[in-house]
């Protein structure tokens, strides 16, 4: 009777399995390994037109220490050089731009030349200026924070006072000279493309130098902190102009000022306006009637500081830095969208709450996310299957091992029991010239039986037949496709 025995798992679905195991085990070392970067603020509060809170970067070897304000719209980085307070009238210069870098005193500087910044928005306020750039080591945070370094970074060194701190451009668009043939990698793209931080996007809110007690500001890349902003559920897609992502729509302005009562400017009986989000810029630009009910309900004069500025046309609507003292800013340049909440500010040395923000092509880590823990449960999963098929597979070989050898046996014992032929009578030990004899001389009692030699066959349990070839299949990789940055026309000229 023939018995059926299961099937052990071949080679193929093995290698499925180890496959699985090494998803799941990727999978787990990415999260474990590739976190947001948190930038630290400096703790000083710098500028001419504002106290801003700024944040800690090393250029040049050996290091230099800068303190340098996020750009939303820039790729690069801006450092003061000692030529930006050379025959300036500024109280300690160095010291109060931010600290200077000297390209002179790096031995891994490598120079390109003097261009055109590259601004977009800007040019609309009426802000110009020539930069000195460069290549050059960059790290991020200083001596002690333990925060990447990143080689031959794109760094332009600048001497004019329209922008009168350095920056950190935080935009991942690629960098061009003269031509769109050679772009260079930005800060984000090679911190991105070096597995740094776990995608394309950051978190930003300038933080608040009129708060009790202060706020410094909140710079995260990669995700961002969800201990500093109040979360909602609107999200706004890059407007279609490259260089000015973050458009949004104002419908109305209100004010509970205390002073001469609370205003409302731009109601909803008003069309509303579009205005673009910038970090680089302190002011916010608004149509003149909106900052003339500004100036009456907080009692402004022109003695008065206050950061509004009455805009000439629709493409001067801008919302810079001093928005985000109050709001906190999202980006995602994977999905191409960003979103604005409410800043809220945690006492002195409250504990953060870092969010990384994941590619598309992996699940999110807010909603669908697979935590540390499943993916463990699942490499344990695998490994208890791995090891049970691969003991399955070999007690059934072993066993089919002795039904062969116990079916062999049975068939050699019965070959030798019914295979001894005696020889016939007739014809028997006829010769010529000899009498032919039908029986055997009694005198001769030897007894002869046939000789046959054993061609039983065996039969194999399994035969020559070729292996079934294993295909391994490569996934096609996701270009991140980042536009290159559509700057002014960067002509060559002299500061």
């Amino acid at each position: 009777m023939a018995r059926s025995f299961a099937k052990p798992m071949t080679l193929p679905s093995l290698v499925i399995l180890g496959d699985l195991l090494g998803s799941a085990w990727c999978a787990m070392e990415k999260r474990t390994q590739v976190t947001p970067l948190s930038i630290p603020p400096s703790e000083h509060w710098d500028g001419n037109d504002g106290p801003w809170s700024t944040f800690r970067m090393q250029v040049g070897t050996p290091s230099q220490n800068v303190r340098l304000l996020p750009a939303t719209g820039q790729s690069s980085m801006w450092v003061v050089l000692p030529e930006g307070c050379t025959g300036k009238n500024i109280d300690n210069c160095g010291y109060n731009r931010g600290l200077e870098f000297s390209m002179n005193s790096s031995s891994t500087w490598a120079d390109v030349g003097i261009y055109q910044l590259a601004l977009e928005q800007e040019l609309f306020l009426g802000y110009s200026g020539n930069g000195h750039y460069g290549f050059d080591t960059v790290t991020m945070g200083w001596q002690g924070d333990s925060l990447p370094t990143l080689y031959r970074q794109v760094v332009t060194g600048i001497a004019t006072t329209e922008f009168f701190l350095g920056s950190i451009g935080i935009e991942p668009r690629s960098i061009n000279f003269t031509t769109f043939n050679d772009p260079q990698p930005s800060v984000m793209q090679s911190l991105r493309n070096e597995s740094k931080i776990p995608s394309s996007s950051w978190g930003y809110t300038a933080g608040a130098y009129n708060n009790i007690p202060k706020a410094f500001g909140s710079l995260t890349l990669g995700g961002y902190d969800a201990s500093r902003f109040v979360a909602n559920d609107v999200t706004f897609n890059f407007s279609g102009d490259t260089g000015r992502d973050f458009l949004v729509g104002i419908q109305h302005i209100t004010s509970t000022s205390d002073v001469n009562g609370p205003i409302t400017a731009l109601s909803s009986n008003n069309s509303g306006i579009f205005a673009y989000i910038d970090s680089l810029v302190p002011h916010i630009w608004l149509p003149i009637d909106v900052c003339q009910a500004f100036e009456r309900s907080f009692g402004l004069n022109s003695s008065s500081y206050f950061p509004l500025r009455r805009v000439n046309n629709a493409t001067q609507y801008t919302l810079g830095r001093a928005f985000l003292q109050n709001a906190y800013i999202i980006a995602d340049y994977d999905r191409s969208n960003f979103s604005v909440s409410q800043a809220v500010f945690p006492g002195v040395g409250a504990p953060g709450n870092i969010v990384a923000i994941l590619p598309p092509a992996e699940p999110s880590s807010v909603d669908h996310g697979l935590k540390s823990g499943a993916i463990v449960g699942i490499v344990v999963a695998i490994l208890v299957i791995i090891i049970s098929v691969a003991i399955v597979t070999f007690m059934v070989h072993r066993r089919r091992q002795k039904q062969r050898k116990a079916s062999r046996l049975a068939a050699r014992l019965e070959e030798e029991r019914f295979q001894k032929a005696e020889l016939d009578g007739t014809d028997a030990g006829q010769e010529y010239g000899r009498k032919a004899h039908t029986e055997l001389d009694a005198q001769e009692n030897t007894r002869h039986e046939l000789e046959v030699p054993n061609k039983a066959a065996e039969v194999h349990g399994h035969g020559n037949k070729p292996a079934r070839e294993q295909l391994v299949y490569e996934m096609a990789a996701e270009d991140v496709l980042l536009p290159e940055l559509e700057s002014a026309a960067m002509t060559k000229g002299a500061q």
